[in-house]
């Protein structure tokens, strides 16, 4: 019988411990949640390519920390707004993947490099740039469509380039894909391909910070105008429009030219 007692004592014990345990973490979930909303915080994941795109968006040798145009430009969006930024490091293709998947919240994505773009919302250009075919002499330099047969492009792996598109599906010229910008120099460095079809700000800040001895040539013939833009999902489609409206007011007070100017020099 006493032996009966002390179980029942240590039983109910155990079970007001458990009850207390529970209190407990109850009480710090919603404190938590509390904190979080008191704060008006707001996790938001962003995609960063790897192999990066620098200088758009890419991580510091020294430690690591993620930084480039796009970050910078978007820093003070982020703040005023009371958002966080984690970082999710992956392949495009993967990237683009979980876009529409909702994993993450926002890339670096335009509409025409997109896996279904119509389950994906876009925002306004963050960044205009140009397309150009550079050579590795000023004398290969092309003025008509013709100079190209039979000549090697160094590209990019899964990016499609409709200014280029004619000479590719008509086996015109051989599409030579790299997995990223600074592959294609090394490759047209090398004489892997005759030209090579890069964004010039990507160019210019290759050139600057790892082929300083070296010189490429552009030529005017299927040169591509464009915007960078953010592909976003749409649990953030009440946000877009705010986002949209400050991209657009920093581009016409100049802060976005001011940006682009400390990561690459234009002589």
């Amino acid at each position: 019988m006493v032996y009966f007692f002390r179980s029942l004592l240590l039983l109910s014990l155990l079970c007001c411990s458990a009850n207390a345990v529970d209190a407990l973490a109850t009480n710090s979930r919603l404190k938590s949640a509390a904190l979080k909303q008191d704060a008006g915080s707001q996790v938001l994941r962003f995609g960063l390519y790897y192999p990066h795109l620098s200088p758009y968006i890419y991580t510091a040798p020294i430690n690591n920390q993620v930084i480039g145009i796009v970050p910078e430009v978007l820093a003070p969006f982020f703040k005023q707004h009371n958002i966080t930024i984690e970082y999710v490091f992956d392949k495009v293709s993967a990237l683009k993947r979980r876009l529409n998947n909702s994993d993450i919240d926002m890339m670096i994505l335009n509409a025409s490099w997109a896996i279904n773009p119509e389950q994906v919302l876009f925002s306004a250009g963050v960044v205009p740039y140009n397309d150009y075919l550079y050579s590795r002499l000023p004398e290969q330099e092309i003025t008509e469509p013709q100079q190209l047969d039979n000549k090697a492009i160094c590209t990019r792996q899964y990016y499609v380039y409709p200014k280029l598109s004619a000479l590719f599906t008509g086996e015109l010229s051989l599409r030579v894909d790299s997995s990223s910008q600074a592959a294609q120099l090394r490759m047209l460095f090398s004489q892997r391909c005759d030209y090579a079809y890069i964004n010039e700000i990507v160019a210019k800040w290759e050139l600057q910070n790892q082929f300083q001895n070296q010189q490429i040539y552009r030529s005017a013939v299927y040169q591509d105008e464009s915007m960078l833009t953010l592909g976003v999902s749409p649990k953030l489609e009440k946000l877009l429009p705010e986002l949209n409206a400050y991209i657009q007011q920093q581009q016409q007070s100049g802060e976005i030219k001011r940006i682009i100017n400390r990561y690459v020099h234009y002589d």
